[in-house]
């Protein structure tokens, strides 16, 4: 699967947001995608940051 747009979803954890494709094309359990996730963090050296969420993140309900 990609993205057109390469926007990274506010509101999930930056282990989240990488394992979103393969989980939603089914390619192997959430065990495997989390630890090949979590390679993929390490290796450009953000392995710390995985359970990260945007802090300023706000939900904005229409008043319409």
């Amino acid at each position: 699967m990609v993205f057109q747009n390469f926007n990274l979803f506010p509101h999930k954890k930056v282990v989240d947001n990488i394992i979103l494709a393969p989980k939603l094309l089914k390619k192997d359990n959430n065990d495997e995608l989390h630890k090949e996730a979590l390679s993929l963090l390490d290796k450009v050296g953000l392995k710390e940051k995985q359970m990260y969420i945007r802090i300023n993140y706000q939900v904005v309900k229409n008043k319409g």
